[in-house]
């Protein structure tokens, strides 16, 4: 197959590119490495810029192009939407694949119909909660996209019925989670984690890593662990990430900062609780959290509210899910993972077995043809 994918650059507040770092990454290059021609085109929102990359990944190749897109500059939008369709049109797809948000999937589309090649969706969030969404006409195009799609695959469960229903989709569809790289079936044992990050030896660690606001509920990380710190003067609260709320003043506050990914097997294995926060919203109640897929691989011990795919029935052998998505219910549910630790037992899938799951459904969305429209 021939690939052409449209996306975001940044991801997780990651240049998926220059990280090579989850699905935006792993997936196509584990495509190329099956045999396919994989191309595609990441735009940036932001000032920052990488390069694109062209890789040999026998016995497939794997080749990225970037751009910067000013978004409020009409301008930049007509230069994007014009290479994009260039670009597109010299590679001569078999199906283009849109990921990422709103924008994407309407640029994705529109491609895909001037081209008069299938379009696959990928929806790893429910891009309704993102900020672009938020633009006049943007949800109206969201839908549109997600209904010319041959074939879509959704992040979890819960996104996949209600995309279905919302939007009234018929195209065929999969549940497509986050997966883990190879790196997280092999951390180093707790001891030595600590050491290559340098945290303290014997202290207990609670902590959580990616983003560090109000949609991960980080408020109440910290108000629960300023409960337990007054009673344990052993537990420190370890972050990676940037804060965009700032954590106590605490002396036993350690904060990272970002963390590249191939340190983050040891962050999660130093921890002997770990944390995933999310508020019952339209983001919370669809996603399934990159680091949910990491812990798991690690087995590190984790706390979690009753939302979304912490919600489903097979959730408890994850770890401790909180009594009340507050600081004293998060406090509680730590006190019980100290005390009596309960590691996940479930494991999370590896990129290469996810990507055959995706060629599937690629395949499919060929078999059911182009997708037709005049060029945009």
């Amino acid at each position: 197959m021939r690939l052409f994918f449209v996306c975001k650059q940044f991801s997780l507040r990651r240049d998926f590119i220059a990280d090579r770092y989850w699905r935006l990454w792993h997936l196509p290059a584990e495509l190329a490495r099956r045999g396919h021609a994989v191309s595609g085109m990441a735009c940036s929102y932001y000032r920052e810029h990488a390069p694109g990359l062209d890789l040999a990944v026998a016995p497939g190749t794997l080749r990225w192009s970037t751009r910067r897109l000013s978004i409020l500059s009409p301008p930049s939008w007509r230069a994007w939407l014009g290479e994009l369709y260039a670009r597109a049109a010299a590679f001569a797809p078999e199906a283009i694949v849109a990921s990422s948000d709103a924008l994407q999937l309407w640029a994705g589309a529109r491609v895909a119909r001037a081209l008069g090649v299938p379009l696959v969706v990928d929806f790893y969030d429910n891009y309704e909660s993102y900020g672009a969404s938020r633009l006049p006409l943007v949800r109206g195009a969201l839908r549109l996209a997600a209904r010319q799609a041959a074939a879509l695959t959704y992040v979890s469960t819960p996104l996949r019925e209600y995309l279905t229903a919302r939007y009234g989709l018929r195209a065929p569809g999969l549940t497509l989670e986050n997966a883990v790289e190879p790196a997280f079936g092999a951390a180093p044992p707790r001891a030595e984690a600590r050491a290559a990050l340098g945290l303290p030896a014997h202290a207990r660690l609670l902590g959580t890593a990616g983003a560090l606001d109000a949609s991960r509920n980080i408020a109440a990380l910290y108000g629960a662990f300023e409960r337990l710190a007054a009673e344990d003067p052993g537990l420190y609260l370890v972050l990676a990430g940037e804060p965009r709320l700032a954590p106590p003043a605490h002396p036993r506050v350690i904060a990272l900062g970002t963390l590249a990914p191939d340190r983050m097997p040891a962050f999660w294995a130093a921890l002997d609780v770990a944390s995933i926060g999310l508020r019952d919203d339209a983001f919370g109640r669809y996603c399934y959290p990159q680091k949910l897929a990491e812990i798991e691989a690690v087995g590190t011990p984790m706390v979690f509210p009753r939302i979304g795919v912490f919600a489903r029935g097979d959730a408890a052998a994850l770890g401790v899910a909180l009594e009340s998505n507050s600081a004293e219910g998060l406090a509680a549910a730590v006190r019980r993972q100290l005390s009596d630790p309960r590691a996940p037992a479930l494991r999370p899938e590896g990129w290469a077995a996810m990507a055959g799951r995706f060629e599937s459904v690629l395949k499919q969305a060929l078999a059911a043809g182009p997708a037709s429209g005049a060029r945009p």
